[in-house]
């Protein structure tokens, strides 16, 4: 594997984003939360990777959110045990990919980055907080931004480096997590450009723009905690390598964004 061909490659974007201005979303259905693209068995390795190689960049969890947290891998586990492509048989899991992963109720997050090819965000806020916090992650592939530094942090503390994201955007996403109930379940997606295909991105690279990312975040609520989960699978592809129909969508996409 080259730095320029990387086997995590999508051939496909699953859809252009539909949210020109956040927190644009829709509705998804019960179950089309987890997703398996033709790129699981190359970012599941590469999860295996970072958690063996820089687990404490990849995964956090404070105590606060213990619970919240094993809520999340039990609301994973039924939802999986639908899934056509896994075989829930506790306390192991088999992929997709002939994986087979053996569930730790001690360490949530770590067993959940094995589990799917979603990422999850945990957020909570506390009777005296005026915003949803940050309170555990399992982020194997984040686009810009290093869990480290903002675990417990706000959301719009989060997202100070995002021009877009202004204190009425942040007030909005407050309300929007407020109102998502258990059992429904919100959906929306970005398109980011970079210059190298790395999965693991925590901060951008500069040259030409030769790669999309494109991640499809689910929102929905723990019923038990009041956590709110942030969900997001992330595809990534070559630019060139788009159909021709797409490269023209994706064109009149992007100009639409500058006009």
């Amino acid at each position: 594997m080259t730095e320029n061909t990387p086997n995590w490659l999508n051939t496909q974007l699953p859809e252009l984003p539909w949210a020109a201005k956040l927190p644009g979303t829709r509705l998804v259905a019960d179950r089309d939360w987890l997703r398996v693209s033709d790129s699981f068995a190359a970012q599941l390795a590469e999860k295996e990777r970072l958690l063996q190689d820089v687990p404490e960049r990849v995964t956090a969890m404070t105590s606060a959110a213990r619970a919240a947290c094993g809520e999340l891998l039990d609301t994973v586990l039924r939802t999986l045990e639908y899934a056509d492509d896994y075989t829930v048989s506790l306390p192991t899991v088999s992929r997709p990919d002939g994986g087979v992963v053996q569930i730790n109720r001690d360490a949530p997050m770590e067993t959940l980055a094995r589990l799917c090819q979603e990422d999850f965000c945990i957020l909570q806020r506390g009777p005296d907080q005026d915003q949803y916090h940050l309170v555990a992650a399992s982020l194997c592939f984040p686009a810009g931004w290093r869990l480290e530094e903002k675990l417990g942090q706000p959301l719009q503390t989060i997202h100070a480096p995002v021009s877009s994201y202004t204190g009425d955007v942040a007030r909005r996403v407050g309300r929007l997590f407020d109102g998502v109930q258990d059992g429904k379940m919100m959906e929306r997606a970005n398109l980011l450009p970079y210059a190298d295909p790395s999965l693991f991105h925590p901060e951008k690279i500069a040259g030409d723009a030769r790669f999309l990312r494109c991640e499809r975040q689910v929102i929905r609520r723990l019923p038990q905690s009041g956590a709110v989960v942030f969900s997001i699978h992330t595809y990534l592809v070559r630019q060139d390598d788009l159909s021709q129909d797409m490269q023209t969508r994706l064109a009149d996409y992007l100009r639409d964004k500058r006009e």
